[in-house]
């Protein structure tokens, strides 16, 4: 995935007003300049607006505005400046900051089109490292079943690929290997260990993979 800091460390002229949530995925770049863009959003986007419109807005209406695209999930609004504001204007920048909204300044010189290039081609980048990553994993995945520790072997792989726990099943789901991490291993209890480590990737957007070396067994993932 490309985050809002990727997108800063391109070579478009963009500079960082309030940026929170450096780490926020970019999906995709939309422009949009009315008061309420929420309807047309899907979240994830790199938000660009000029500000047309808004030259008398007060602090109460941009924290408005700003409550609206924290609800849209957005990834960063790119709010243009020397057109309709010279600069950022305070309201916006205040109400970003108190809401945890990433916000750019767009400079003249940047145009639109050429923040959305950046986007597309850190998007195709991205997505062609993931294809590599995929294929190199799972060459790995069919040297470790070849071994013959191949339940632990596997299990190692698959933690280093998620950086999680991840546990070999048997079809009738017993544990027949495992990988924790280290703060998992501190659990007396097998089962309990299982189930913090879920709760706890799950709040990190993560996966705990649990699989089967049985063909006829269903995979699981947590």
């Amino acid at each position: 995935m490309v985050s809002v800091a990727d997108v800063l460390n391109t070579d478009v002229a963009l500079h960082a007003v309030a940026c929170p949530l450096p780490e926020a995925q970019v999906r995709w770049v939309a422009t949009n300049e009315i008061p309420d863009p929420r309807p047309f959003l899907e979240g994830g986007e790199l938000l660009l607006f000029t500000g047309l419109e808004t030259m008398d807005w007060s602090p109460a209406r941009w924290y408005r505005y700003a409550e609206h695209l924290r609800e849209a999930r957005v990834a960063a609004l790119g709010i243009a400046t020397g057109l309709t504001h010279a600069d950022v204007p305070e309201g916006l920048r205040s109400a970003c900051a108190a809401l945890g909204v990433n916000l750019l300044a767009v400079p003249m010189e940047t145009s639109f089109v050429s923040i959305s290039q950046a986007v597309a081609s850190l998007l195709e980048d991205s997505d062609r490292a993931a294809a590599r990553d995929a294929v190199a994993l799972q060459r790995r995945l069919a040297q470790a079943a070849r071994r013959r520790n191949a339940a632990d072997s596997i299990a190692d792989e698959l933690a280093g690929y998620v950086r999680g726990t991840v546990w070999v099943l048997s079809p009738d789901g017993r544990t027949i290997s495992e990988n924790l991490t280290r703060s998992d291993r501190t659990h007396r209890d097998q089962e309990s260990g299982r189930r913090a480590a879920t709760a706890r990737f799950r709040r990190l957007g993560k996966l705990v993979v649990a699989g089967s070396l049985d063909r006829r067994a269903t995979h699981r993932v947590a």
